[in-house]
């Protein structure tokens, strides 16, 4: 092997080889990162079912309740699944906005002077499927994994392989086997001699014997 190629292939080797490793570090650290936001995820859609159903349920039965304790007590419940729903939400983004805006309705429905049952029962049902679609498109985040990290995922795979390519290609060029495949040095075939060579190596000739 060049001696000058022997003196770059270890130091070509271990920079494709510490790229690599550092590479999947990261990879390690970004998937650590993207399964506690997951699990955040997980516990906001759990908390924001439970608070939903625990509403709407404390307005129905609000409109069927006769002692005025027990209205206080369930209109109390009723308002601290609200602000639970409302704190968790951002005001500026519209994913929740028609859901809020149907519990505001429903407070007020809750509020008349005659509460109509019926009337609080449609609005349950309102409320309930509106609020399906954005906690469905929060779980399939949960399931497919959130999208900043997909696309980070995806670049970081790239570059591995992209490292491992590289890597394996300049150790194959530099190494013995990429030497040997190499083509070869053309050999000078030596000329053959010429005639006045020849007649100068050419031994002398017998010399007839006079009597």
């Amino acid at each position: 092997m060049d001696p000058q190629i022997k003196d770059w292939l270890p130091p070509v080797i271990g920079l494709a080889g510490g790229l690599v490793a550092g590479l999947i570090a990261a990879m390690s650290a970004v998937i650590g990162k993207e399964n506690k936001i997951s699990e955040f995820r997980q516990a906001w859609i759990d908390a924001q079912r439970i608070d939903l159903a625990t509403l709407t349920a404390e307005a129905v039965a609000y409109a069927g309740e006769i002692e005025s304790s027990k209205k206080v007590e369930r209109l109390a419940a009723f308002d601290a699944a609200h602000a639970r729903i409302e704190l968790r939400e951002n005001p500026e983004e519209e994913e929740w906005t028609a859901v809020r805006a149907e519990l505001d309705a429903l407070r007020e429905d809750m509020l008349k002077p005659v509460p109509e049952t019926v009337a609080l029962r449609d609005r349950r049902m309102t409320i309930l499927e509106a609020a399906r679609l954005p906690l469905k498109a929060n779980w399939t985040i949960v399931k497919t994994g959130e999208p900043w990290f997909r696309r980070f995922k995806n670049a970081i795979i790239v570059a591995i392989v992209a490292a491992v390519t590289i890597g394996v290609t300049v150790a194959l060029w530099l190494g013995p086997t990429g030497l040997s495949m190499r083509p070869a040095a053309s050999v000078v075939a030596p000329e053959p001699a010429t005639a006045l060579g020849a007649d100068k190596t050419a031994l002398p000739r017998s010399v007839p014997h006079r009597p």
